[in-house]
């Protein structure tokens, strides 16, 4: 008696557009879900207002259907602009001002910064910035 046993795999890849409604956003949230990382916003305070008042509305069903994390940065010259924006926000973000750091708080916003980077500064890369305060 004999007998062969043939094995065999395969791999297939199934694509599809994604329907987005980039004004919808449950659409944004459902698009992005998938995202483990922080999501940067870096000169926020160049946007025209209007924008910046409809994503303050957006970052509440951000922060209430997602895990999804936003990192603001904007340069106002009211504390809390985006809560003035839309007040459902009090309590659900946290504003720093890094014009009042401390040396010591800038340390630790860069080791701070380096281990969630996965990176590694210089230290005189750190002197020189701790020097600027």
């Amino acid at each position: 008696m004999s007998g062969e046993i043939e094995r065999s795999s395969s791999e297939a890849i199934t694509t599809s557009k994604l329907e987005l409604d980039p004004e919808d956003v449950n659409d944004i949230i459902t698009a992005l879900a998938d995202l483990k990382q922080f999501i940067v916003l870096e000169d926020f305070h160049y946007l025209p207002v209007e924008t910046q008042k409809d994503f303050s509305v957006a970052l509440k069903a951000f922060h209430e259907q997602s895990r999804l994390c936003f990192i603001i940065v904007g340069v106002w010259l009211e504390e809390n602009r985006l809560t003035v924006y839309n007040g459902d926000l009090t309590g659900r973000i946290v504003s720093v001002n890094a014009d009042t750091w401390t040396h010591e708080e800038l340390r630790t916003v860069i080791n701070t910064g380096e281990a969630l980077l996965n990176v590694q500064f210089a230290d005189s890369f750190k002197d020189i910035l701790d020097s600027s305060m």
